[in-house]
């Protein structure tokens, strides 16, 4: 048999199942970070068939000692995140340039020396963590416009990378531990700057123009040998805003000049906020035509009679603290709006894994077979319920406390029932069980998909529609987007739609009679919040 080998990486009959399965049900999403694979990949080198699956937005191969790239990554045109720590990889090809939708690179704790040229055509990359590598020089970076956070750290640069200063969305910085020599007086043209770290460099002197980074919260210049003795000092002693103050009075600038710029800038910034706030809407589009319902079976109308449902199309989650966000927002509106799930319960699961049509009906619970949140083993809801009670009354008793906390708190919801309320898949896989817990088949994960929602209720319709609005305008209020790189964030006139966008989900009586549609016409009537319909 004939390999050819790129580092550690052979091409050649290495079949992973991992790959194998990620090829079959084409995947968007594949995780490479077990000891086992690190394993594999020393006796017999990468699986090659990773880079034919062009679904792949988010590809993960840390920690498992790889010491090459092959060329073939440039075949993931779609790739949106991807993460490569703790490695051994010492070259990066030039055919990283292809991935033009390229959002998160994370190549720290490698062997780097430098990084290609083609490192430029990566125009929509927001995070670049290089960190814990042996870069002497990186490319100009001036052609990454949407650049926001760049980490450079425990490297050894001399200067900050060419370029940098002209980067208009860039607001953090972390350069510790090079061997920086200087600051250019351009750092003021980057207006959004909020973090600033080059401490542990070869810094001696500091440009006046630093004072006038009129949103730095974050100063870190600890450990450089400051040719100002008192300046050295306060970088040890003082908050930010202390140090600008500092620097600003030794400028030989006028507080008055300053004052007088800030009040532009404001100005400026009032006007951009207006204009994001005319253009990001919520985008609604009718229900597609190919099957992708709800059936509402009548055994469910004496447990949990309510539900409706919606999909959010191409939601960003790529950003770890942000997909973090997402998750902890279902918490806080399960205490509150929900009345810890006595009034509703929220379900959210990644749309791409599901079969539609969904049937929404209860089971006797030895019939419910699923695989709970967080879990790897098919359990029935009679043996899941049971391990739960008895973890509930083991911290009870542990803690001498008669409340129960985290998911223990909602089976009480269950108590006495002979059946339980459960949402199936169109193979008959079980992909929740309110208001108790989802499916881990359907897990959501930090990347950009379509997510759909459900939400159930015991008690009223009104209480379904009340959270559903609730959580669509938290998230609209939190800043989250349907990404602008899929295509179905362009209306049928082809112009883009910013903000959110949600789809429709019917849910429909056996007999084919609408139960439900959500959001309709008269659904979200949210205050400041301007809603549109994609005809």
């Amino acid at each position: 048999m004939c390999l050819q080998i790129f580092g550690n990486i052979k091409m050649g009959e290495n079949a992973w199942p991992e790959v194998t399965q990620a090829l079959q049900e084409n995947k968007h999403e594949l995780k490479l970070s077990e000891a086992a694979i690190a394993e594999r990949l020393k006796h017999n080198g990468l699986d090659m068939r990773i880079f034919q699956i062009l679904a792949l937005n988010f590809l993960e191969i840390s920690n498992v000692n790889l010491t090459g790239l092959p060329e073939e990554i440039g075949h993931l045109g779609g790739m949106i995140n991807l993460a490569l720590q703790r490695n051994k990889i010492n070259e990066i090809p030039n055919t990283i340039g292809n991935l033009q939708h390229l959002k998160f690179l994370d190549i720290s704790f490698n062997e780097l020396t430098g990084f290609p040229t083609t490192l430029t055509n990566l125009k929509v990359l927001h995070t670049l963590n290089l960190s814990c590598n042996k870069i002497e020089d990186l490319p100009n970076l001036s052609n990454l416009h949407s650049l926001v956070i760049i980490h450079i750290e425990h490297n050894e640069l001399k200067s900050l990378p060419d370029g940098i200063y002209g980067l208009e969305q860039l607001m953090e910085i972390h350069a510790s531990h090079n061997g920086i020599t200087e600051v250019n007086q351009d750092i003021n043209q980057i207006e959004l700057l909020k973090v600033l770290d080059v401490s542990s460099n070869q810094i001696k002197d500091l440009p006046n123009q630093l004072a006038y980074c009129r949103r730095l919260k974050d100063l870190n210049l600890r450990e450089n040998p400051l040719n100002d003795n008192r300046l050295r000092k306060m970088t040890s002693q003082c908050n930010t805003r202390a140090i600008l103050d500092y620097i600003a009075s030794h400028s030989g600038e006028q507080a008055k000049g300053k004052k007088g710029k800030k009040k532009k800038q404001g100005k400026l910034a009032s006007k951009d906020n207006e204009t994001e706030a005319i253009v990001r809407k919520i985008h609604i589009t009718r229900c597609p035509q190919d099957g992708k319902h709800v059936i509402f079976k009548d055994d469910v109308k004496d447990i949990r009679p309510f539900i409706i449902c919606t999909v959010i199309r191409n939601l960003d989650l790529s950003e770890h603290q942000m997909y973090k966000k997402f998750i902890g927002l279902q918490t806080k509106l399960h205490d509150s709006v929900c009345e810890s799930r006595t009034k509703a319960t929220i379900a959210t699961h990644n749309y791409s894994s599901l079969k539609f049509p969904l049937v929404y009906t209860a089971k006797s619970p030895n019939e419910i077979a699923i695989i709970p949140l967080g879990e790897s083993n098919e359990v029935t809801s009679t043996d899941y319920i049971k391990k739960l009670t008895d973890q509930k009354a083991a911290e009870e008793k542990k803690k001498k406390r008669q409340q129960s906390s985290g998911v223990y708190r909602f089976l009480d919801l269950l108590e006495g029932s002979n059946v339980y309320p459960c949402l199936l898949s169109e193979d008959n896989k079980v992909l929740s069980l309110p208001p108790v817990t989802n499916s881990d088949i359907t897990k959501l994960s930090p990347s950009i998909s379509d997510v759909f929602i459900e939400v159930t209720s015991s008690v009223s319709l009104a209480a379904c529609k009340e959270t559903m609005e609730k959580l669509i305008e938290q998230l609209f209020q939190l800043g989250y987007i349907s990404s602008q790189y899929a295509d179905s964030t362009l209306s049928p006139d082809g112009t883009e739609l910013k903000g959110l966008i949600l789809q429709q989900v019917r849910v429909e009586l056996e007999n084919g009679q609408l139960r439900s549609v959500f959001p309709s016409k008269i659904d979200l009537e949210l205050p400041n919040i301007p809603v549109s319909f994609v005809e």
